[in-house]
């Protein structure tokens, strides 16, 4: 019997041109995604449907969407905008989010780079400027002993995009379980799990986790990293030296045989979150 499991896709921006015409938009690329990092004996018994909603036109799923049988998971996409810009469309997503985590528990929450801000902010933290430091392309995550339960090794190797970050405070009272570090980034994602007495040794541990972000991309490759580049070079958002930086560190990272890990890794632990080890 073929299993159905539907996401809600919160679309917060548009490709640039050149990804685009070879990638499609993010519903396209969140959908491929999505299948690709499937676990290959799970293809023919399951149906991944994902469907689009505009934030910024504040299009956002009904709340009968999310009875059962409707959707399981709402994933947050990246985007050029910073979530602590006083827009509309921004202010609706973040207070959506609020609502989703509070009255409709069982649904997963995923977020992506500026979706792991805006889930951020939605449980009372705060996304900033990180003093203009980008961090572009694969970069290893030193993972926490939480980060390393969950996805089964020390360092995670995916794709990053962001000048921005939100830290934690020392006393924060947010539950959250931080996943990993990198020099420029502390917070590169956090689990919200449903108990804070949840382990990560028992049959359901995946289960347990109400929501993941990751402030990396893992649903990006270098081809569409290397067009967003050229793209905010040429605006004049990412500077020579920084373009530079990123080449050195893809030339090493080729020369080392380190690979990018969004799909392999990290996307397999988002099927586990939805029940599928």
């Amino acid at each position: 019997m073929t299993r159905r499991i539907k996401i809600a896709l919160l679309i917060c921006d548009t490709p640039v041109p050149a990804v685009l015409d070879v990638h499609g938009d993010y519903l396209q690329i969140y959908t491929n995604f999505f299948k690709n990092s499937l676990p290959e004996r799970h293809t023919a018994q399951v149906e991944v449907v994902v469907d689009g909603f505009d934030a910024r036109e504040m299009n956002f799923p009904a709340q009968e969407s999310f009875l059962p049988g409707g959707y399981e998971a709402v994933v947050l996409t990246g985007s050029a905008s910073s979530a602590y810009e006083p827009k509309e469309w921004i202010s609706k997503t973040t207070e959506f989010v609020a609502w989703l985590t509070s009255h409709k528990p069982s649904v997963k929450i995923i977020g992506i780079c500026f979706g792991h801000q805006i889930v951020s902010q939605a449980l009372g933290l705060k996304c900033v400027p990180n003093d203009e430091i980008w961090e572009v392309g694969i970069t290893p995550i030193t993972l926490s002993e939480y980060g390393c339960k969950i996805f089964g090794e020390e360092i995670l190797h995916i794709e990053q995009m962001h000048r921005d970050h939100v830290p934690i405070p020392e006393q924060s009272s947010v539950p959250i379980r931080l996943l990993g570090s990198t020099a420029s980034c502390h917070n590169q994602g956090f689990v919200l799990p449903y108990s804070k007495s949840s382990s990560l040794h028992t049959s359901d541990a995946y289960k347990n986790i109400h929501i993941l972000t990751l402030q990396g991309h893992p649903e990006f490759n270098p081809d569409i990293v290397s067009h967003i580049v050229d793209v905010r070079l040429k605006s004049g958002a990412m500077s020579k030296e920084v373009v530079d930086k990123w080449k050195a560190a893809e030339e090493d990272r080729k020369r080392r045989g380190i690979g990018d890990e969004g799909r392999s890794v990290a996307g397999v632990v988002m099927w586990k979150i939805l029940g599928l080890n």
